[in-house]
C-alpha cells in the first residue's frame, strides 16, 4: 500500500479515515493537535491514541515535513538553508537582505532551470 502524507489532511479528511478504520471522530483532533501544536515527528509519540490506531497510522502514512539539513550564513547576513525530503532528494532556500528589505527564495521543486548565482540548485538540472 502506498503511504500518505498525513500532513495533506485535514480534520475533515482525517475524521473520514479514522470512519473507515471504524475510530471514533475526535482521535482527528487530537492527531493534528500531536502535530502542529506538541510538534511530534512520530505516530507512537501520541500517546494518547490506542497502540492499533498508532500502528495503523504508521502503516497507511507518514509524517514529514521538510528537513532542515544544513544552513550557511555569509558576513552580509546573507541565510542559505538546505532541506532534505522524503525521497532523499533536496531542496534550498535563501534569505538575502538589502537596505530596508529582504529578498527569500524558497526551491518547491528539485533542481531548477535558472541558475541564479547564490543558489546551488540550478547546477543540479530540472527533475
Amino acid at each position: 500500500m502506498d503511504q500518505k502524507n498525513i500532513l495533506n489532511f485535514d480534520a475533515e479528511k482525517l475524521k473520514q479515515v479514522l470512519s473507515g478504520w471504524k475510530q471514533p471522530a475526535y482521535h482527528a483532533r487530537q492527531i493534528l493537535s500531536w502535530i502542529y501544536k506538541k510538534g511530534a515527528k512520530d505516530f507512537q509519540q501520541m500517546t494518547d491514541l490506542p497502540l492499533g490506531l498508532r500502528k495503523k497510522l504508521k502503516e497507511n502514512f507518514y509524517l514529514w515535513g521538510l528537513k532542515l539539513i544544513k544552513t550557511l550564513s555569509s558576513f552580509d547576513g546573507t541565510e542559505k538553508f538546505l532541506f532534505a525530503l522524503k525521497d532523499a532528494n533536496s531542496i534550498e532556500a535563501v534569505n538575502i537582505p538589502a537596505n530596508s528589505r529582504v529578498t527569500g527564495c524558497l526551491s518547491t521543486q528539485v533542481g531548477c532551470k535558472f541558475g541564479c548565482k547564490f543558489c546551488a540548485s540550478g547546477s543540479f538540472g530540472f527533475k
